[in-house]
């Protein structure tokens, strides 16, 4: 998954919020951010690929998830506070398994599920499609 495949996503499934798929083309897996380790970076480009195609995506939407509960994180270290993290972060590579309008569960690879409540907005956040790429400045 990469770049200019969100363009595609807009026009076959009018259930994404066009702003998302906007984002998600921007997202380059070759080009993480400062403080993300690479390999990370592209799970988590892939995470974000995944939850676009799956049902889960239309499902946030009309629950009133924001772009910032599930893209967002911290400007300066998105990677390591965890804290401000949005809920595509958290998955890597792991399923999600059920959305409400407060909380998300996430199949983990052991086979144990985890509950993440969303979490409110707080300064500092932006979604990752605003961070600059590290490796390819």
């Amino acid at each position: 998954m990469g770049r200019g495949r969100g363009a595609a996503i807009v026009e076959h499934d009018g259930n994404i919020p066009r702003a998302w798929a906007e984002g998600f083309a921007r997202l380059h897996p070759d080009c993480p951010p400062a403080d993300v380790p690479a390999k990370r970076w592209v799970r988590f480009v892939d995470d974000v690929g995944r939850f676009l195609d799956s049902p889960f995506c239309a499902v946030a939407a009309a629950l009133g998830w924001g772009p910032l509960d599930l893209f967002g994180c911290d400007r300066e270290r998105p990677f390591a506070r965890i804290g401000q993290a949005g809920l595509l972060w958290l998955l890597n590579g792991d399923r999600l398994l059920a959305l409400t309008e407060n909380t998300a569960t996430i199949a983990i690879k052991t086979g144990a599920q985890q509950t993440y409540p969303r979490k409110p907005s707080e300064p500092g956040r932006v979604l990752a499609w605003e961070l600059a790429g590290g490796e390819c400045r």
